[in-house]
């Protein structure tokens, strides 16, 4: 069971890397074209900023997704680093399984919310707003599926899935 969610888990790392490379590269094209439009045509792309941002939303919770997956998040040991390695174990099970509950409450939410502006556009590229939302909503998922990993491996202990 182990093994079957770390893979989950990796393979949607992999892909989460793969759109953020996406995302990235994206922005970069969509910049560096409006710049020389600008500057050499004199107009510029109507709908560049709706898509940058757009992009760099996705970027950011795709990022997200994988200093998670790496467990390189910013955190908060003085006095954690101090404890027996059981306590650490029950701490690490806890805080997991208190993200699953927090990434379940917003991921639900940020759906109806994507689902509620399905309608709306943005005002000049026409795109709906769906997209704004729809990412974090879809990370929620990813770090869903990373925690319940995470407290698999803590409860077996890493070395079963290894």
């Amino acid at each position: 069971m182990m093994k079957v969610l770390q893979r989950i888990s990796d393979f949607l790392n992999t892909v989460t890397k793969v759109l953020g490379i996406i995302c990235l590269t994206g922005m970069f094209a969509v910049i560096i074209v409006n710049a020389v439009m600008r500057y050499v045509f004199n107009t510029s792309i109507i709908w560049a900023y709706d898509v940058l941002r757009v992009l760099m939303i996705a970027l950011v919770f795709f990022c997200a997704c994988m200093v998670y997956h790496e467990q390189e998040h910013v955190r908060f040991v003085v006095l954690y680093d101090h404890y027996p390695p059981m306590f650490k174990r029950m701490f690490q099970i806890l805080l997991n399984a208190a993200g699953i509950v927090f990434f379940g409450v917003l991921g639900g939410e940020g759906l109806k919310l994507s689902i509620s502006l399905w309608e709306t556009r943005l005002a000049s590229s026409g795109i709906s707003n769906f997209w704004l939302y729809i990412f974090f909503s879809l990370s929620m998922f990813v770090l869903i599926v990373h925690s319940v990993r995470f407290i698999s491996e803590e409860a077996l202990g890493k070395e079963a899935g290894t």
